[in-house]
């Protein structure tokens, strides 16, 4: 229909989604289901948030009793079947990506998970009438989705094993063993009585490795890089230039984590593969100077590239922050005027400090003014530009510039508020816009609307909460009609609704609600206007919590909604450089903190049932009545 998403792949990339033609303005479509019991989770499809799958809590027998949404027939009807998962999974749903199917295991479940508890599997398919039933040859104690549209089954029992079940066909099969790689490098150890710290492991060409060897894993005055095969076999060595070592953060240490895997993220090795060089972000052992240690893969002894006098790296941070400019080839740290060997909090920088890939030659751009931002607050990169905000503590972090450094220029803006926005947090880049959205703040992250970023011409603009509306989330970006969507609370607490703001003129349009409904995602209420359920001792899912229970203190503000961004510093690993991760779950987005301002009420939430689509302009939500009942599911259709 016209509006539409049409995503285009060719070969492993993919383009930004374009529309077929151009939708008349927004669609909400609504299936009730005033009869099913309270959900605690909802689950769509990332191609299809027209069919989706509401799930409530884990029964005594193991199995959640769901709901299927199905817009395109315009059905809402009860699984008969057993979906099951582990005791403690939120849904047993497991949604995929690229594809219209959703799949769960089939229960009752027998067993527990570490040995397996369920042989089947049944996959919803919204191009089907009916789910399919897939056998496997022993039990499962999970699924993960994959690419394309199919699921891998885990097995239980050490080591685990894993079977791939085909979406489309129900076809199972064994997986191929896990390909080679670092977790096959045996490292009995590279070190040596002189230096025995192993830094960081940075994976080469041809299956080998470099490990950077060191006298202290803080405040090393003595290196050495080691090629290493597969084996772990030394094949050649080269210590660092006399007088230098590599720059280690300070240390905070984190629960669950190894020192070394810690280590790993503390120090900056990055390998160029266009020229088969790496830099090691280094220091002259009496403080007075830092440059890049850079190592040539072939037998030629390091060269030093120093960083113009009076720059150092903001090294107050426990992770440095090294971004990379495709376009002009070059690498980027923080700059600050002297080096830092404790963590602090702001952690400032007075500029950029710019690695020439091709020529080797570093130079630093200061800020405008006597301007810093904060390393530790939000930082990141939109395509070839940089950006880092001036948090101040006193503020209670919340920023009031941002810095912007131009990658293909080399030169640095400062970007002020428009008037009517005091403040801002949770900034989000848009990478097809050249553009970053931020929560413009008041008293409250969006309780005065949305900043909009637009570092293509140093603009910014306010896109204020509509009229009735005390606050607004960001639900998400849609690229393909450069729409963002956001979840609005009302004055007074009567009520949620979605905004759909135009980003190419600032206009908002708020979509009509069916009749039933007052509430979509979940239901917020100020503390002290919740009620309970006649005989009940807590509150119902879809209505919020009462005081003291697990919610924040009145001085801590509470997001009103799911899908706003974080405001956390992310991390950006060096290319090639081992380090430890952590997983998400598919389709869970967590709700950010806001980072300041204090609220005249405090606000109660339950968990948001809802899931955005940018690949399908498209967001479906449960909502409730103005009673905070649950009454169905609503979808929009974003123009």
């Amino acid at each position: 229909r016209p509006g539409d998403v049409l995503t285009v792949l060719a070969g492993s990339a993919t383009a930004e989604p374009v529309t077929i033609g151009k939708a008349l303005g927004p669609e909400v479509r609504w299936l009730a289901a005033q009869d099913a019991p309270p959900f605690q989770s909802f689950v769509s499809p990332g191609l299809t948030p027209s069919y989706a799958i509401a799930s409530a809590s884990r029964g005594a027998d193991g199995c959640y009793p769901s709901y299927l949404f199905d817009f395109l027939r315009n059905r809402a009807s009860r699984i008969e079947a057993c979906l099951t998962a582990a005791p403690n999974a939120r849904t047993p749903v497991v949604p995929s990506t690229d594809s219209p199917r959703l799949a769960a295991l089939l229960g009752p479940p027998a067993g527990d998970p570490s040995g397996g508890i369920s042989s089947r599997v049944i996959v919803f398919d919204a191009t089907r009438e009916q789910p399919l039933i897939v056998e496997l040859p022993e039990a499962a104690s999970g699924l993960v989705a994959l690419s394309g549209g199919s699921f891998a089954a885990l097995l239980g029992g050490v080591p685990q094993r894993t079977l791939l079940v085909d979406g489309r066909t129900g076809e199972v099969r064994e997986a191929p063993p896990a390909a080679s790689g670092i977790a096959a490098i045996r490292l009995p150890s590279p070190a040596s009585a002189d230096l025995p710290h192993v830094l960081a492991v940075v994976g080469l060409p041809q299956q080998y490795f470099a490990a950077l060897l060191a006298d202290d894993p803080d405040r090393p005055t003595r290196a050495r890089l080691v090629i290493l095969d597969r084996e772990g076999q030394a094949q050649a060595s080269r210590d660092f230039p006399d007088g230098w070592a590599p720059l280690v953060a300070p240390s905070r240490p984190q629960p669950g984590q190894t020192g070394q895997l810690q280590l790993a993220r503390r120090v900056v090795a990055y390998l160029d593969g266009v020229k088969q060089v790496l830099y090691v972000l280094s220091r002259r052992r009496d403080d007075s100077r830092q440059g890049m240690i850079v190592f040539s893969l072939d037998d030629r002894e390091p060269t030093v590239s120093g960083f113009p006098d009076g720059w150092f790296t903001a090294s107050c941070v426990s992770n440095f922050p090294l971004f990379t400019l495709e376009l002009a080839r070059k690498l980027v740290l923080p700059g600050a005027g002297a080096p830092e060997h404790e963590i602090r909090s702001p952690c400032p920088a007075t500029g950029f400090v710019l690695v020439d890939l091709e020529t080797r030659r570093i130079e630093a751009v200061p800020l405008p003014g006597q301007g810093q931002f904060d390393v530790s607050a939000t930082s990141g990169d939109v395509n070839d530009f940089i950006y880092g905000v001036n948090t101040d503590p006193s503020r209670r972090n919340i920023a009031d510039t941002l810095f912007v450094l131009d990658g293909v220029t080399g030169s640095v803006f400062r970007m002020d508020l428009p008037p009517g926005a005091p403040g801002f947090t949770g900034l989000t880049p848009v990478h097809s816009l050249n553009a970053i959205l931020a929560l413009a703040v008041q008293r409250t992250a969006g309780d005065a609307g949305f900043v909009y970023f637009d570092l293509d011409n140093s603009e910014a603009r306010l896109m204020p909460a509509p009229e009735g509306f005390a606050q607004v989330s960001l639900i998400g970006v849609f690229e393909a009609t450069r729409k963002l969507v956001a979840r609005g609370i009302k004055s007074g607490g009567a009520g949620s609704q979605y905004l759909v703001y135009d980003l190419s003129t600032g206009e908002v349009t708020v979509p009509s609600h069916p009749e039933a409904v007052a509430w979509v995602g979940n239901v917020v209420r100020a503390a002290g206007q919740v009620t309970q359920q006649p005989g009940q001792g807590q509150t119902p899912p879809g209505q919020p919590t009462l005081p003291g229970q697990g919610q924040p203190s009145p001085q801590q503000p509470v997001p009103p909604g799911q899908g706003q961004p974080s405001a956390g510093q992310p991390t950006q690993p060096s290319q090639g450089q081992l380090s430890p991760g952590q997983p998400t779950q598919s389709g869970q987005t967590g709700a950010a903190q806001p980072a300041s301002g204090d609220i005249p009420t405090q606000l109660a939430t339950t968990a948001v049932l809802q899931q955005s689509s940018r690949l399908a302009n498209a967001i479906s939500a449960v909502a409730y009545d103005a009673s905070g009942r649950q009454a169905g599911v609503m979808l929009l259709r974003v123009p």
